[in-house]
């Protein structure tokens, strides 16, 4: 990854990679890179000190981006990166409701803040479903190790644990989910699961409740956090 000083990205902060193992909680944070030093790039975190980071630690932000309404992407808030959907602009600022925040999140107003928009598929920045065993588990993709055979991936699980997982284990989970009835089976991802549900309503476009199999109230879950099917379970 070759970017020039200046451009902005996620990654993680050097605190926390000081201390990066298998199972360690890892959070992207917005940064700006500032140089090279070898196939490392240099960046500047909230903080104003620089730090070494490998590219595989690290979401490139577009400089202009080509945003949509009612469209999913990366973003950030308070400095952290989040999922979200913009839903309007407003002078120089960009409306957005968070799709991986705890509850119903208001809307932010953001300015000046970094945006990606997402694309489907197996792509950093994107959730993907991780077969394990009989079941499967919500994990966000950081990035692909390499040409290793057989491809694997660097991912974060639940409460962002540091994981390497087979690429073949993983399956994209849409990051748009449009047009489904009530009633609908799905699975959606609760406390780092995913788990068999029922669509119940369609609160606005980038939202769904969905009613859990055999235990729990109805919750409202984001884009990214819903997928139609799933294999077992």
């Amino acid at each position: 990854m070759r970017l020039d000083p200046g451009r902005r990205v996620f990654t993680f902060s050097d605190r926390m990679l000081a201390a990066a193992k298998p199972g360690s909680t890892l959070v992207f944070y917005a940064a700006t890179v500032v140089g090279f030093d070898g196939d490392e790039l240099i960046v500047e975190g909230r903080g104003g000190a620089s730090y070494k980071v490998h590219p595989g630690y690290v979401i490139a932000v577009p400089d202009k981006p080509r945003l949509a309404l009612q469209a999913p992407v990366l973003t950030e808030w308070n400095g952290v990166m989040k999922h979200g959907i913009l839903r309007r602009f407003v002078k120089d600022r960009v409306g957005v409701e968070f799709t991986d925040a705890d509850g119903r999140a208001p809307e932010a107003m953001l300015k000046d803040a970094r945006f990606v928009p997402q694309q489907e598929g197996l792509v950093p920045g994107n959730y993907a479903a991780l077969r394990e065993g009989d079941g499967w588990r919500q994990v966000l993709l950081v990035s692909k190790l390499g040409e290793e055979t057989p491809a694997r991936w660097f991912v974060l699980g639940y409460g962002g644990a540091a994981r390497i997982v087979e690429e073949a284990a993983l399956k994209p989970i849409p990051i748009q989910f449009k047009n489904q009835k009530v009633g609908t089976q799905v699975w959606a991802a609760w406390v780092g699961e995913l788990r068999p549900a029922t669509l119940q309503s369609a609160d606005d476009v980038g939202f769904y409740t969905v009613k859990f199999e055999r235990a729990g109230r109805p919750v409202r879950v984001g884009w990214g956090h819903l997928v139609l099917k799933l294999e077992g379970g």
